[in-house]
């Protein structure tokens, strides 16, 4: 899974600092295929506000949740 500093990490979407307050959303890598729409997301953190607002970003979130469910 990603490291995330907050105070620190730059968010992958928008590259703003993720704050302390901010709420943030975790990948591991190589989660993605490198050249989908999503391999930017791999081993990385995000404000979950930006993931949010990609049309997309439930697509990304269901993902992941089935990949935690396989482990």
């Amino acid at each position: 899974m990603a490291i995330l500093l907050r105070g620190r990490s730059r968010c992958h979407l928008c590259n703003a600092v993720i704050e302390a307050e901010d709420e943030a959303q975790l990948f591991p890598p190589a989660l993605f295929a490198t050249d989908s729409a999503f391999g930017r997301l791999n081993d990385s953190a995000v404000h979950r506000q930006c993931l949010d607002a990609r049309p997309d970003g439930d697509l990304a979130l269901q993902i992941l949740d089935e990949y935690l469910r396989d482990l």
